[in-house]
């Protein structure tokens, strides 16, 4: 359980980190 919430955690940054570079 305790990855499941690292992952989504990483993943969720990953894509806010995406959508900046996508917007630049």
């Amino acid at each position: 359980i305790t990855v499941s919430s690292n992952e989504k955690l990483m993943h969720r940054k990953a894509r806010k980190k995406e959508k900046k570079s996508a917007k630049r």
